[in-house]
Formats: structure tokens, C-alpha cells, sequence
């Protein structure tokens, strides 16, 4: 096993530590190819005839997937460069860091190892997905992929897990990476699994990822967990659909507290709580996009009124 110092600086990059790549280097997880071809012909691996020359490969820890990273990138069919190339006819696979552990209290989603592996180093339990839509798949029947699901089974059995999602922070201006997040979320809590968004600092346009914000000296990944809350798109599209949610105590905290806080301030009116969740939704998805922090409050005050109505309807109708 070697390691090329430039293959090194890249992780440096991401504030990754001497100590933690040593660990994926000495454990066989982590090397430099010097000929992509050869070695996975030498290794019996499975990657694109197309691909070649010198890079970084990373092995998925407990797993048979893995990751290479071209010095040289080929580019796909529009002419932009493939960032990673993956074993083909694979389904994507998670990446969990050696030191992660589903029986944390604390569980955080992010987009790529990178990310993942600086965050477990700075003491955070972090999984990676390898893109903002890759735990989705279009080679199973409801379309999600497989080892996504063992993920979600795990959680479940982990009762006391909170789960927080932690992309970078373009969510806030690209729709289609907050359209990903609200799927995943909706996804989530459809399998009784309610997750906080982390939102990460917006500053200029400048992107910023979980790697990004951890290597910054005034990092302070802790208050923006006790920021995080449900996306309001997920809860209110829970709550239109009518469905009760079943999600455990320990996750309803936050939504009891300020229900009974507000639950003197609708008449219990069943017939207009669609409606009126409906309106809500509505007015959230006008709204401008530097307001999302803002709005996110907002709606999921409206949210935890609307689930009072319900609860307090449900209740008369026992009596």
C-alpha cells in the first residue's frame, strides 16, 4: 500500500488528518494506482474498460464497493468530467467510517466520504450517501436502493437515534439538491424515521460542505444540530395526506411542546385543516430562498397547529 503526497494533500484538504489517513492506508482501505486497468485486472475488481491511468481508490469499509478518483478524469457524453468512478453494474453503497456506530444517540447523513470521514474525526457520527441522489435506484422495484434500506432497518431498530441530513449548503439556491433532501426526508419519515436538516452557512454563494465547515476555525457544528428541525415540506405533506404519525415519543418533543403551547388558538375545524395545510405549503414555496431559515420556523409552527387539530379531533370522535 502507498499513498502519492498529492493524493494526500486532497484529503488535507478537507481538514482530514495525518492519523485518520494512515488508518484507511494501513487497513488496505485507501491507496494510490498508479494504472487503474491493471490493478483492478490484478485485484479481480469490476470498473469501466474506458477508464484509465493514475489515481486514488478507496474501499468501502465492510463492503464491496469502492470508489476511484482519476488523475486524469474522462468526461461523459455532455463533455463534463466524471468526478468518481464506481464498480459498474453495482448498486452505489453507503460509506460508513470505521469508527461509525448505529447505536449512537446521534446519527448524521452527508454527501460524500470526504465529508464523512472529517466529521467522524471530529467526534460526529456521520454515514455518507454518495450523491444527493444516490439512495435511490432504478434497478428495484419501488426504486430505492438496497443498501439504503439496510440503512433505514438499522436506524429503526435504533429507538433512540436521532437522525440528522447534512448536505452542502447549496441546498439553499439549487432547487433540485433541496428537491433530493425533501424526498430522502419524506422517504424517512415514511418509515417512521423524523429527521432534522442541519443547514450549513450561507455566505455569498460560496459552497460550503460538512468538510468545508468543519475545517473552519470558528466551526461550531454543535449549535447548528441544536438549530436543526424537520423540513416543513415533509411534515406538512405528512399531515395533508392525513396520515398519524407513529414516529415514537422521544421524536414528538418538539411538536407537543409547542402544540400545547397553541392548541387554544384554532377551533378544531377538520373539514378546513386540508385546506388550510394546503394554503401553508403554498405560501412556503413563494417565498424567496434567503428566507428559508425563516420560513422553516414559520411553517413548522403552522405544521404542529395543524397535528393538534388532528389529535384534539381524534380525541372528541373517542369520546
Amino acid at each position: 500500500m502507498f499513498l502519492k503526497a498529492k493524493h494526500q494533500q486532497e484529503f488535507h484538504a478537507s481538514g482530514i488528518s495525518d492519523d485518520t489517513i494512515n488508518r484507511y492506508v494501513t487497513q488496505g482501505y485507501f491507496q494510490s494506482v498508479e494504472d487503474i486497468q491493471q490493478f483492478v485486472k490484478e485485484k479481480n475488481l469490476k470498473i469501466s474498460s474506458q477508464v484509465g491511468g493514475s489515481g486514488w481508490i478507496m474501499f468501502y469499509p465492510n463492503s464491496n464497493y469502492y470508489i476511484f478518483k482519476a488523475d486524469n478524469p474522462r468526461c461523459d457524453n455532455k463533455g463534463k468530467p466524471i468526478k468518481y468512478e464506481t464498480p459498474y453494474e453495482t448498486q452505489t453503497d453507503l460509506f460508513y467510517p470505521i469508527d461509525f456506530d448505529i447505536n449512537k444517540d446521534k446519527v448524521i447523513i452527508t454527501e460524500g466520504i470526504k465529508k464523512a470521514l472529517k466529521a467522524v474525526q471530529e467526534g460526529y457520527n456521520t454515514v455518507s450517501v454518495s450523491g444527493c441522489w444516490n439512495w435511490k435506484s432504478k434497478s428495484t422495484e419501488d426504486g430505492i436502493n438496497e443498501n439504503f434500506k439496510k440503512l433505514v432497518e438499522m436506524l429503526k431498530q435504533a429507538s433512540h437515534t436521532e437522525v440528522y441530513l447534512c448536505y452542502d449548503n447549496d441546498l439553499m439556491f439549487k432547487p433540485q439538491v433541496r428537491q433530493a433532501l425533501i424526498a430522502l426526508s419524506d422517504y424517512l419519515l415514511n418509515n417512521d424515521i423524523l429527521c432534522k436538516i442541519i443547514y450549513l452557512p450561507y455566505n455569498k454563494g460560496q459552497k460550503l460542505g460538512l468538510d468545508d465547515y468543519l475545517a473552519k476555525d470558528n466551526a461550531n457544528l454543535d449549535k447548528l444540530i441544536e438549530k436543526a428541525k424537520p423540513l416543513p415540506e415533509t411534515l406538512i405533506s405528512y399531515v395533508i395526506k392525513g396520515r398519524k404519525l407513529n414516529i415514537g415519543k422521544a421524536m414528538l418533543v418538539d411538536i407537543e411542546k409547542f402544540g400545547e403551547k397553541l392548541k387554544n388558538e384554532l377551533q378544531y375545524l377538520p373539514e378546513k385543516y386540508f385546506e388550510f395545510s394546503k394554503e401553508v405549503y403554498l405560501y412556503y414555496r413563494q417565498k424567496e430562498k434567503k428566507y428559508i431559515i425563516k420560513k422553516t420556523n414559520f411553517a413548522f409552527e403552522v405544521v404542529e397547529k395543524i397535528i393538534t387539530i388532528r389529535q384534539e379531533v381524534e380525541n372528541e370522535k373517542d369520546i
